[in-house]
């Protein structure tokens, strides 16, 4: 896969003779979306469509990314995939139609003191839900993961022993440290749930893991609780000061 997009950075660089910014940039963009492929089972950049590439999409989304910054990388995508049917190597670009977020040039927000810690500290704590819902803030602020992954991990990815989490994504293996606070929020909630190690670490009210747009929905309504008028998204809350 990565020997097509290393023909067309040279095609950029000789061909075209793009600026070396630019051609750093749409290296750096495109290489980060082979090792999204990678690691999702994606062997063939030939193979790639739409629908894989909306999901990169929200991947970027997920993980914070500005609406600016995911722009630039499908522009970047899109001229790769065009370059692809351009010599044959595909019939269709699958980065026709993808919709991009709007950028209108205002910085990210980003929490202060006082409302991250209203956030991460909601008035009602002791009842399955708040002690689901702090543990599950307090991943989310101090891990490098997307909400993606953290609705989708089980009670087995927790080692209060060993203070870590570990668990799979795509074909990568993942293991995080946990600081004093995420243990005792997480091993709180495990212990007051009695939950198995098969079960899902955050379960909505039917035992099925969160959605992403529960997981949302449910920050959104603790930041109106506390009174929090910025725009909360995931890079307002890993970025929010402590």
């Amino acid at each position: 896969m990565i020997k097509l997009v290393d023909e067309y950075l040279f095609f950029l660089h000789n061909g075209k003779q793009v600026s070396e910014n630019t051609f750093k940039s749409y290296s750096r963009d495109l290489k980060k979306l082979v090792t999204f492929l990678e690691k999702n089972g994606v062997e063939e950049l030939t193979k790639v469509d739409y629908g894989i590439l909306q999901t990169y999409r929200k991947h970027l989304q997920d993980y914070g990314y500005a609406a600016a910054t995911i722009t630039r990388s499908f522009i970047a995508i899109k001229s790769l995939f065009q370059y692809l049917c351009d010599m044959q190597y595909m019939s269709m670009n699958p980065a026709l139609g993808i919709k991009l977020p709007k950028a209108d040039g205002t910085p990210n927000p980003v929490l202060n003191r006082s409302e991250m810690e209203k956030l991460l500290n909601p008035p009602v704590v002791f009842s399955f839900k708040g002690l689901r819902d702090r543990a599950m803030l307090l991943l989310l602020y101090n891990m490098k993961m997307s909400i993606s992954e953290l609705v989708k991990l089980k009670v087995s990815s927790v080692d209060l022993g060993r203070n870590c989490l570990s668990y799979s994504c795509g074909k990568q293996d993942k293991t995080y440290l946990l600081n004093e606070d995420t243990k005792e929020a997480l091993e709180a909630y495990i212990n007051y749930r009695r939950l198995e190690p098969e079960d899902w670490l955050f379960p909505n009210r039917y035992g099925n893991p969160m959605s992403r747009q529960g997981f949302w929905k449910t920050i959104k309504n603790y930041a109106k609780e506390a009174g929090i008028e910025k725009e909360i998204t995931l890079y307002s809350i890993k970025q929010g000061e402590l």
